[in-house]
């Protein structure tokens, strides 16, 4: 297997994929992030190396999540809309997290939406598990 080398925000790093999107077994969807943020705050977002997107990917137990820049969305794949839910709110935690944490770096519209977004996190129950290549409406709207 060769080393692929990949590049998010200027940031290079070398990581070893041993399948890549798009899966076709696998439900997926688009996470819009509803205002542009600081490369700082994108940094933040992602983490060191990917650190923060392994680490949501892993405790929500999803396939894959890599951020799109031009279409400033983050791509989920994972094996049930249930994931993408818990993936999507565990981002929209996370976004919201660094917004309050980071003030000055963010917009009043990054503020209030901060202040104003609540996260749920999804029913197991009402929770579509069956649907595959789907691609789903982002959660957070402007």
């Amino acid at each position: 297997m060769t080393s692929k080398a990949n590049t998010i925000l200027d940031i290079s790093y070398a990581s070893e994929f041993t399948d890549q999107p798009p899966f076709a077994d696998m439900d997926y969807a688009q996470y819009a992030i509803p205002f542009q943020l600081s490369q700082l705050l994108l940094r933040s977002v992602i983490g060191s190396k990917g650190s923060h997107f392994i680490r949501i990917t892993e405790d929500c137990n999803a396939k894959y999540i890599w951020y799109v820049r031009e279409k400033n969305v983050i791509e989920i794949w994972a094996e049930s809309l249930y994931i993408i839910e818990k993936v999507k709110a565990s981002l929209e935690e996370h976004i919201k997290k660094l917004i309050e944490k980071h003030p000055k770096l963010c917009t009043k519209k990054m503020l209030k939406w901060a202040s104003t977004t609540t996260t749920t996190p999804p029913d197991k129950a009402s929770s579509s598990t069956t649907r595959t290549g789907v691609q789903h409406q982002p959660i957070m709207n402007e």
